[in-house]
């Protein structure tokens, strides 16, 4: 009966916004087991779960509702069951289920899946999946950071420890220049365009070999610092759509 198997997702009573599973990282604990065909997974208040139990042992196949059994709007809900971050300075990924009620967004599984690369990083934590295709791309100039339309809206610690002279960021939901950019010493292109941010990131002055930037297609209407600062700027692109 196996096409009778489904996870039933209990969300707290009129929770709206963002929330997920987190899949594979060791020592946090299993899911419940499968009884009479379903899984039964409470979300918690914070909207967040991490277990150790694998994607691949999920079946794909959900059911929702509120944890006081009222109705939940399907055509107000959205399942993203393929969410990856890669931690970029290791090859370890980390991998979720996003869920969304409603259009409030709002980055908690997200941020605690970067936290969760920075443990990596500290040796505080392991995830089960690596990275299966390189984020760090070489051409003629030499190796850049591709993170095109990944859904990313924050970065882990460590990009400075990076050679690499460009990095793309292009159509993600960053509303800020990641800090982690900024550590980047060798950063000679910032593609930055097609995402949410509103205000031009003067801090960009801390990268002292920067020749190229785009904020194309942005939310930026004006520049509040001054460009000089930005001496070895050759090529700009601002243009809003």
């Amino acid at each position: 009966m196996e096409w009778q198997e489904h996870n039933k997702i209990i969300f707290p009573k009129g929770f709206h916004g963002q929330a997920g599973i987190i899949f594979g990282v060791d020592k946090y604990p299993e899911l419940p087991e499968t009884k009479l065909w379903k899984r039964t997974i409470y979300i918690p208040e914070n909207g967040v779960i991490i277990t150790s139990t694998k994607e691949e042992d999920m079946v794909n196949q959900i059911k929702v509702s509120f944890a006081d059994n009222s109705y939940v709007d399907y055509t107000d809900f959205d399942w993203n069951a393929n969410f990856e971050i890669d931690c970029i300075t290791s090859d370890s990924q980390i991998k979720s289920w996003l869920f969304k009620i409603g259009e409030e967004e709002n980055s908690i599984v997200k941020s605690t899946m970067t936290e969760l690369c920075d443990k990596i990083a500290g040796n505080e934590a392991l995830s089960f999946y690596k990275t299966e295709n390189s984020i760090i791309w070489t051409d003629t100039k030499g190796k850049y950071l591709w993170l095109q339309d990944k859904g990313l809206n924050s970065l882990p610690k460590g990009l400075g420890k990076l050679d690499i002279y460009k990095a793309i960021l292009t159509g993600n939901n960053f509303t800020e220049i990641p800090r982690q950019i900024l550590e980047i010493s060798s950063l000679q292109d910032l593609v930055f365009a097609g995402n949410p941010i509103s205000e031009f990131p003067c801090d960009l002055q801390k990268l002292k070999r920067l020749k190229g930037i785009s904020f194309a297609n942005t939310k930026i209407k004006e520049i509040n610092c001054d460009l000089s600062q930005l001496d070895s700027l050759e090529d700009f692109d601002i243009v809003s759509s």
